[in-house]
């Protein structure tokens, strides 16, 4: 979707619409120029046009001088808070956000709902081990050499050594561990399952075939000295690969129907497809100002114009949440 079908007729309904969301979710913006220049702003990236930057931007917009000025001061020197505006639209959409942006949305006015990210983040054992202990739920993708044990590994706590050894505490497995790349290639047959596992915007579903084990991740257990703690482990294997494609770990519960694991391990590519439109049609690099708060104050208003196509995208005649 293009950012600019949300203009396309009627124009002045949606150009209505986009000033009331802006309207609410700048409300806490404390002067009325700062509101202004934000809808002003907004407007300028959504609409047609290159490069997103202020001075082609007004320029499009036919707008004057002493507007650039105003609007030059009200990005890279005005000391406006950007994560009022960014809570704001999240609380309006949803996020997808690092560990800390989790926790601190935790607090916000938003339903929760499993956190997907990509191996960057998945391969790290820190950050599962932090949004696992923050009570958030997630679905990562993770590197086929991530280690794991596997379904068949008992855990205990060992005796101590001797009557007057240091009693143990930590449990430890019985077997070694093995890379999920290794244990999927292990895998019996009956263990795949084809299932639909995302719609495309025609309604079509989508289809693979997934198998979702519960195992132990091994990095918290070995060189944390943490208990372990079962996920689940989906691995996608499409029919006509030589090897598996796609791994992830989740910490949803183990009554998790395969059905919601498969469309949520699938459904990160919206992602992928929301920072293309904000990067290729909303400007998000597009900012060539030198002052960090600046770039901090684009990236927030970027996020406005973002969250506003994404509702107009999901439900175009819906009214506003306040």
């Amino acid at each position: 979707m293009e950012a600019v079908i949300a203009f396309e007729a009627p124009a002045a309904a949606a150009r209505e619409r986009l000033a009331v969301f802006v309207d609410q979710v700048a409300a806490r913006l404390a002067h009325v120029r700062q509101r202004e220049n934000a809808l002003l702003y907004v407007r300028g990236l959504i609409e047609h046009g290159g490069r997103k930057s202020l001075q082609p931007t007004l320029f499009r917009l036919e707008e004057t001088p002493a507007r650039y000025e105003s609007m030059q001061q009200f990005l890279a020197d005005s000391p406006w808070e950007p994560d009022l505006l960014v809570r704001a639209c999240t609380e309006r959409v949803a996020p997808e956000l690092a560990a800390d942006l989790c926790e601190e949305a935790t607090g916000w006015e938003i339903p929760t709902a499993p956190i997907l990210a990509d191996c960057a983040y998945g391969d790290d054992t820190r950050f599962r081990t932090r949004l696992d202990a923050q009570g958030l739920a997630y679905v990562l993708a993770v590197s086929a050499q991530v280690s794991v044990y596997g379904p068949e590994t008992s855990f205990a706590v060992p005796e101590r050594n001797g009557a007057v050894g240091r009693r143990r505490s930590v449990a430890r497995p019985d077997r070694k561990p093995e890379s999920v790349r290794a244990l999927a290639d292990r895998l019996p047959e009956r263990a795949w399952k084809t299932l639909a596992c995302r719609t495309t915007p025609a309604g079509e579903q989508v289809s693979s075939r997934f198998a979702f084990v519960r195992v132990v991740a091994t990095h918290p257990v070995r060189n944390n000295n943490l208990p372990p703690r079962e996920e689940w482990l989906i691995i996608e294997w499409p029919e006509r690969e030589d090897a598996p494609t796609d791994y992830w770990l989740s910490n949803l519960p183990a009554d998790t129907t395969r059905e919601r694991l498969a469309r949520l391990a699938r459904l990160r590519w919206t992602i992928e497809l929301d920072y293309r439109q904000l990067k290729g049609e909303l400007g998000l690099d597009h900012y060539e100002g030198r002052s960090y708060l600046g770039f901090h104050h684009h990236t927030a208003l970027v996020t406005c114009a973002h969250a506003f196509l994404t509702l107009e995208r999901l439900c175009p005649p819906a009214r506003r949440p306040a």
